[in-house]
C-alpha cells in the first residue's frame, strides 16, 4: 500500500497516513465476510467473490488514472485480501480431519502464505513507480489463481458430499463428516 501510494507523490509523512484507512476499513469487512461464511456454512462463496472484487481493485489500481480513483481500488483490494487469509485458512480447517493433519495442513499453509511477502518485495520494482504493473499483475495473477482454484475445489467437495449423502458413504473415513464447500 505505502509503496503504490508513494508512487502516486504523496509525502512520505501523508503516504503513512494514507495507508490506515484502508487498512481499518479491511477490519468490519473481514468480519462480516467471516459471518457470512459461517452463517451459511460455505467457504468458496465468500473467497471467489472477494476475490472477484480484489481484482477489481487491483485493475483500478493499475489503470486509473486519478489518485482517487487508483486510491479506492486500494481499499477495495486490501479489504478483499484480507479477509480471505481468514476464510481460507478456515476452510482448509474445515475440511482436513485429525487434529495432527490439520496441524501440518495449517502449518505449510501459513508457510506458503508467508512466502507472499517475498513474492510482493520481488514483483513491486522500483523502476517500475508509480504505475508498478508487474506488480500489480502479479497480485492479479494470485487473485485469478484464487478464484479458479477455489471454483474447482468448491465443485469437487460439492459433488463429494452428493456422492457420499446418495451412497451413505464416509467422507474422510466418517460417515457423518462432510466438506464444508
Amino acid at each position: 500500500t505505502s509503496v503504490i501510494l508513494r508512487g502516486m507523490g504523496y509525502s512520505t509523512e501523508r503516504t503513512f497516513l494514507l495507508s490506515a484507512p484502508p487498512s481499518i476499513t479491511a477490519i468490519p469487512y473481514s468480519w462480516l465476510m467471516a459471518w457470512y461464511s459461517d452463517k451459511t456454512h460455505t467457504r468458496a462463496p465468500a473467497v471467489i467473490l472477494s476475490g472477484l472484487i480484489c481484482l477489481c481493485g487491483l485493475m483500478m489500481t493499475a489503470y486509473c488514472t486519478s489518485n482517487d480513483a487508483r486510491y479506492a481500488g486500494i481499499f477495495l483490494g486490501l479489504a478483499e485480501c484480507n479477509s480471505n487469509l481468514t476464510t481460507v485458512i478456515a476452510w482448509q480447517a474445515n475440511n482436513v480431519r485429525g487434529q495432527s493433519t490439520r496441524a501440518v495442513a495449517s502449518a505449510l499453509q501459513i508457510a506458503f502464505g508467508a512466502i507472499g511477502g517475498i513474492y510482493a518485495s520481488t514483483t513491486f520494482k522500483q523502476n517500475e513507480a508509480p504505475e508498478y504493473p508487474t506488480g500489480l499483475w502479479a497480485a492479479a495473477a494470485t487473485q485469478i489463481f484464487l478464484i479458479v482454484a477455489s471454483s474447482g475445489m468448491w465443485g469437487y467437495y460439492f459433488f463429494s458430499n452428493r456422492k457420499a449423502d446418495r451412497l451413505h458413504a464416509p467422507v474422510e473415513g466418517l460417515t457423518s463428516f462432510r466438506y464444508t464447500w
